[in-house]
C-alpha cells in the first residue's frame, strides 16, 4: 500500500509540474504523452489492486484459522485481523481517484461504487455495535465516523466527476 502511494503522489506531483510548465496545454493531454507520468500513475494502478488481492486472501486464510480454531476453542489461537475496513476504503478511494485522473469513467465508476458499498456496511455494523454501548460515544466511534464522513464525500465526489467526465466526452 504505501509504494503504492508514493508511485500515485509521484505522478501527481509529476503532473502538476507539468501543468505548471506548460498551463496553456489541456491536462489530459499532458498526461498521455508524458511516459514518466504515466509509469507512476499505472505503477499505483497495480500496486493497489496488488494490495486488494493480497488482503483477500489474508482474509480467506484468516476465515479458514477461525474455523478450525472454533472446532477447538482456544482464545489466544484466533489471528489479529490483517487488514482495517479503512484501508480498503482508502485503497478503493485511491484507485478511484486514478482512474478519474487517467479518464477511465468506468473503472473510476466500479471504484467508487464499491467504496460506498463497504461504506454502508460499516454503517451498518456501527449502528448494530453502537446499540450495546448503553448510550456512551468513545473517541474512537467519533473517530470512525468522521473518517466515514469523508469516505462518503469523496465516493460521492468521485462519482459525480465520473458522471460529468461521461458526459463530456
Amino acid at each position: 500500500f504505501n509504494l503504492a502511494l508514493a508511485n500515485h503522489l509521484c505522478g501527481l506531483d509529476l503532473w502538476e509540474q507539468q501543468q505548471q510548465q506548460k498551463p496553456q496545454e489541456d491536462p489530459s493531454e499532458l498526461l498521455k504523452n508524458n511516459a514518466n507520468i504515466m509509469k507512476h500513475l499505472l505503477s499505483a494502478g497495480r500496486l493497489y489492486e496488488y494490495t486488494i488481492r493480497l488482503e483477500r486472501a489474508r482474509s480467506h486464510q484468516q476465515q479458514q484459522q477461525r474455523a478450525s480454531a472454533a472446532a477447538s476453542y482456544n482464545p489466544s489461537s484466533y489471528p489479529a485481523l490483517f487488514v482495517s475496513p479503512f484501508v480498503l476504503m482508502a485503497i478503493l478511494n485511491n484507485l478511484g481517484h486514478l482512474h478519474v485522473i487517467m479518464q477511465n469513467e468506468t473503472q473510476s465508476e466500479k471504484c467508487f461504487r464499491q467504496l460506498q458499498s463497504t461504506l454502508m456496511y460499516m454503517l451498518q455494523f456501527q449502528n448494530k455495535s453502537g446499540s450495546n454501548t448503553n448510550g456512551r460515544t468513545s473517541a474512537n466511534s467519533t473517530n470512525h465516523q468522521s473518517m466515514i464522513q469523508v469516505f462518503m464525500e469523496n465516493a460521492s465526489l468521485g462519482l459525480r466527476t465520473t458522471r460529468m467526465t461521461a458526459a463530456a466526452a
